[in-house]
């Protein structure tokens, strides 16, 4: 519980931390649903890493999804390279791929064999729209595929906090 307290604080102070350069740092609010984990809750920062051209832009970001699937607990990180890909028009496709790690626990009073706590590293690979920002709030939709020992399909949506 202490890691997920720490993880949550670090995205919590990178989202109110002020901002260097315009654009550099957003965070933002997920809502998931996991072919495997049901529905999930989660938060997102994302930075900037550089520019391969002015209209092209590779972004690093940090995730943290907690699901609430029926009978465990479960819970997960990942760590990505976003690259968004250059096009006109209010959304912007973007595709990326990283690294993330999950924790399930089931608690019960007898431990069941073959259950119990679990965790998994996996590859995870992305593709997604922004779009054009209203105000301050930007939304996108996501789909991110899961490879590892507990391959899913999430799918996401949610809103970006700052342009």
């Amino acid at each position: 519980m202490r890691t997920i307290t720490a993880i949550v604080g670090i995205l919590l102070v990178g989202a109110v931390a002020p901002q260097r350069a315009a654009g550099q740092v957003t965070f933002g609010a997920a809502l998931s649903w996991g072919d495997d984990t049901d529905l999930g809750l989660g938060g997102r920062l994302n930075f900037g890493l550089g520019e391969v051209t002015k209209k092209n832009k590779i972004e690093g970001r940090a995730t943290i999804d907690f699901f609430f699937p029926n009978g465990f607990d479960y819970w997960q990180i990942t760590g990505d390279g976003i690259y968004q890909i250059p096009t006109a028009g209010a959304a912007k496709p973007y595709v990326g791929a990283g690294l993330g790690y999950a924790k399930a626990s089931i608690e019960t009073m007898t431990p069941l064999p073959g259950y119990g706590a679990g965790s998994d590293l996996f590859l995870n690979l992305i593709g997604g729209l922004r779009f054009e920002p209203r105000g301050n709030i930007r939304p996108f939709a996501e789909a991110r595929f899961q490879l590892g020992d507990g391959s899913q399909l999430v799918l996401a949506g949610g809103i970006y906090f700052g342009r």
